[in-house]
């Protein structure tokens, strides 16, 4: 991994600059200086994978966001200046239909639907067809349906005769029973016939494009400076793919009419975007090189600040915590992907990237407590972090925690060095693999966690060490089950306790059952019913064998991943003993004992 190390002589950069910067205070200099520093470090690390260069110096002086005040935005909805993108609603879908009797007469009816707002008129559905229908519709109608579309005011049906699609009726419905008493136009000569429209004329929404290529966390408001109206974020727009602002409704309600522009100027008293440098160089530098943004758009990586999950916040605050963790994120990748290929370094960044809980500060662990649904980490002087259950922390109060450091447990890695059993195992049908896997374990607990999946893409094809082939896995649960004795009188009340080890102590879930016999070879009921099927230990009333024999029961382990049967033959006294038979007692199939209980 590239370490840069330059050794510039950053004052003679001061002596070279104006009296003026004389007056900079010493601390405020070395802020800049540490600029300066990152930007040298960048310029030397760019014949190198950037993944790999101490970029993140600078981010200690950034919260992560950008807050702007007071910007105008002169939006124009429509006219000749426009400067706003038109969205439209899309034809129906799902259409389905039937008619009531099914007949031989095989009329066939065609019917298509189009969907109407306060401007306008989609497109036509796809066709449906309904046949076996009678002539008769009155008697035996036609039944059509559609899913509804959100902003719709009402729906055109067109059609009954195959292929020819007239105009029908009218409805706010999203389902129509044709039964013949309208009457449709069929000639093409009058006003209002044949009327499937040829252009969607709806307007679902109005685009309009932020003038720079900032990437927008929140808007909070929008204040019209001519009308005094105020638009709400969430409620009235949205922030569309970060460089959008998408309005809703109709602008006549918050705009005004300028010659023949509908326009405003709206004022954003509050705004947010992220740092560029995440998107710019940071998320490029981690593997997505095409698409940086969306990671953001993803919603990728959870803030674990205590409040964030249950809602603390308000939206702008939300907004502001997600970059801040952005920001220590890109921190936390690039520290430990500048420092050499440990097993450590690689865990750390496997678990940075998969989206586990890790510290913002250095400190000792003031408390850890759960309250049922989440777990609590506080650092003295710094902050609470809050993540979910099932997830789990080795920490203890008193535990020193680095900037940086994992707070949750469960991932681990392995080699044919340090785990050679454990590389044995998931390399058995390739041996080959054995000498270059590198194994990461996963418990199930750490499953579900929001990150980006490109990232690690990226890391099992880049930023482990080359020639290692990466083998994500999950061990399955081990065990056996004890039973409280060798034999059981038929009748008895029989324990089987399951003896269950998981590798990863994942959440294991328990099915117990009597596999067999269920019945004997003359037909008679032996099956067992298990008292506490889903628990480890159970109980069961034993039924009575024609014979001494043994009963195969089996609990069945399963976490996540794995699915486990573990078995124990259990053996029962039956009505007659298997030393003392005579051969017209009962049926020798039945009398299955091990060897070992017949000497």
């Amino acid at each position: 991994m590239f370490n840069p190390s330059n050794t510039t002589n950053f004052s003679k950069f001061w002596n070279r600059l104006s009296t003026f910067y004389d007056f900079v205070p010493r601390e405020e200099k070395e802020i800049i200086e540490t600029y300066w520093q990152q930007l040298f470090n960048s310029m030397e690390g760019l014949p190198y994978d950037l993944a790999q260069v101490t970029l993140a110096g600078y981010l200690d002086y950034t919260p992560g966001y950008i807050e702007e005040q007071y910007q105008d935005y002169d939006i124009i909805f429509d006219g000749d200046y426009q400067n706003v993108e038109l969205e439209r609603y899309e034809a129906p879908t799902t259409i389905s239909g039937y008619n009531a009797a099914p007949s031989g007469d095989n009329i066939i009816y065609n019917y298509k639907i189009t969907a109407l707002d306060v401007h306008g008129e989609t497109l036509p559905s796809d066709s449906l067809i309904i046949i076996s229908g009678q002539s008769d519709l009155y008697s035996n109608p036609n039944t059509v349906t559609w899913e509804a579309i959100s902003g719709i005011k009402s729906y055109n049906i067109y059609g009954r005769l195959q292929n020819e699609y007239y105009y029908i009726t009218n409805t706010n419905n999203t389902y129509f029973t044709d039964d013949g008493t309208i009457s449709i136009i069929n000639d093409i000569t009058l006003p209002g016939s044949n009327t499937l429209p040829v252009s969607n004329t709806t307007i679902s929404s109005y685009l309009y494009e932020l003038p720079n290529n900032y990437v927008y966390l929140t808007i909070p408001i929008l204040s019209g400076i001519n009308t005094g109206n105020v638009l709400i974020e969430g409620t009235d727009y949205d922030i569309d793919g970060l460089h959008y602002i998408r309005f809703y409704g109709d602008p006549s309600t918050y705009a005004y009419d300028e010659y023949v522009d509908t326009r405003e100027v709206f004022n954003a008293p509050q705004s947010l975007f992220l740092l560029p440098s995440l998107t710019n160089l940071y998320f490029k530098a981690f593997g997505e090189l095409n698409a940086p943004e969306n990671v953001i758009r993803d919603n990728a990586y959870t803030p674990y600040i205590s409040g964030w999950l249950t809602g603390a916040f308000t939206y702008f605050e939300e907004r502001q915590y997600y970059a801040e963790h952005l920001k220590h994120l890109s921190q936390a990748l690039t520290n430990v992907l500048s420092k050499g290929p440990s097993f450590g370094n690689l865990r750390d960044a496997y678990c940075l990237i998969s989206g586990m809980p890790f510290s913002y500060e250095s400190g000792t662990v003031d408390n850890v407590w759960d309250d049922g649904m989440y777990n609590y980490v506080s650092i003295s002087g710094g902050n609470t972090y809050q993540f979910p259950l099932p997830l789990t922390t080795s920490l203890e109060i008193g535990s020193n925690v680095d900037r940086y450091d994992i707070l949750a447990s469960g991932i681990s890695l392995h080699d044919y060095i340090s785990s050679s059993g454990i590389i044995e195992e998931l390399t058995e049908n390739n041996p080959e693999q054995f000498w270059y896997t590198l194994g990461i374990e996963r418990s199930c607990r750490t499953y579900g966690l929001n990150h980006y999946p490109p990232f690690i893409d990226y890391y099992s094809s880049s930023l482990t060490p080359a020639g290692l082939l990466v083998n994500y896995f999950n061990l399955p649960p081990r065990g056996y089950i004890w039973t409280g004795s060798s034999f059981y009188n038929k009748g008895d009340l029989a324990t089987l306790s399951g003896v269950i080890t998981d590798p990863e102590d994942d959440i294991l879930v328990y099915a117990w059952s009597h596999v067999a016999p269920l019945v004997s070879t003359l037909g008679t009921q032996l099956a067992c019913t298990m008292d506490n099927p889903t628990d480890i230990q159970t109980t069961t009333t034993l039924t009575t064998p024609p014979v001494d024999r043994y009963y195969l029961f089996r609990l069945n382990v399963q976490d996540c991943d794995n699915n486990v049967d573990v078995d124990i033959e259990q053996n029962v006294y039956g009505t007659h003993s298997f030393t003392t038979w005579g051969q017209t007692v009962f049926v020798l199939g039945d009398a299955e004992l091990r060897y070992t209980y017949l000497t």
